[in-house]
């Protein structure tokens, strides 16, 4: 039982060590605010490399908590979803390489 309380008590170490939490969190909001000015693809990529940290945090408490919390199952996919989606969409979007690495998309006129 004492090391179940321990593992339990080290179950939020990775989200605290990895972006998208904790410490390093202010740098995964810093960013995208960064990028709204100032378009350029090494911050996008820098960007896609924050939420890949949030979502190997993210894999490793699921993989901790389908063996020992599974109770606390919800709260991995409610990280866990939302940055898939997004760093799948910075991937894939064809809008995000226009605007951040080609520089040639253009917003419709009024």
């Amino acid at each position: 039982m004492e090391a179940l309380r321990r593992l339990f008590s080290l179950l939020p170490i990775p989200r605290l060590c990895c972006p998208g939490s904790g410490v390093l969190y202010s740098v995964q909001l810093a960013v995208p605010t960064i990028l709204i000015p100032v378009r350029t693809w090494d911050r996008m990529k820098l960007l896609r490399w924050l939420i890949a940290g949030e979502i190997a945090a993210a894999i490793i408490g699921t993989v901790i908590d389908v063996g020992y919390f599974p109770d606390n199952l919800v709260f991995d996919f409610i990280t866990l979803v939302p940055a898939a989606l997004w760093w799948a969409y910075l991937f894939k979007s064809r809008r995000v390489v226009h605007v951040f690495e080609s520089h040639d998309w253009k917003l419709p006129s009024i």
